[in-house]
């Protein structure tokens, strides 16, 4: 899945309904994340890669109209968040070696600088 499009600004928007987070989403330029703050697509924020920097444009973007002509059934996207969190609150997730993202310290730090870019830009 899912069934229809997901961009990944609605994508966390839902995850974030649907956890019924307090978290604050801050959606910051591209290029700041790549060039200011050398941040890796897919490893540092996962699932995310700007169209620029994507090696294989559209590899997530694939059709699935024959799947569903056979009768592929999609899980309700909440139903996944739900399964992934809990999985991942509970310690039985697949481990990896290196985990993907950053550790929070590293986050603030970026917000930080975003927060001070954005100041100048609108001085400017």
């Amino acid at each position: 899945g899912p069934r229809s499009k997901l961009g990944y600004k609605d994508m966390l928007s839902k995850v974030k309904t649907t956890l019924k987070s307090n978290a604050k989403i801050h959606w910051m330029d591209p290029g700041f994340l790549l060039e200011k703050v050398h941040l890796e697509p897919f490893i540092d924020i996962p699932f995310w890669i700007p169209l620029k920097a994507d090696p294989e444009p559209g590899f997530y973007q694939i059709n699935h109209g024959k799947g569903v002509q056979q009768g592929l059934k999609f899980s309700a996207f909440e139903n996944t968040v739900r399964s992934a969190h809990d999985s991942f609150v509970n310690k039985t997730f697949i481990y990896e070696e290196n985990p993907f993202g950053i550790p929070a310290e590293r986050e603030n730090e970026i917000i930080e600088i975003w927060k001070k870019v954005e100041g100048m830009n609108k001085h400017k």
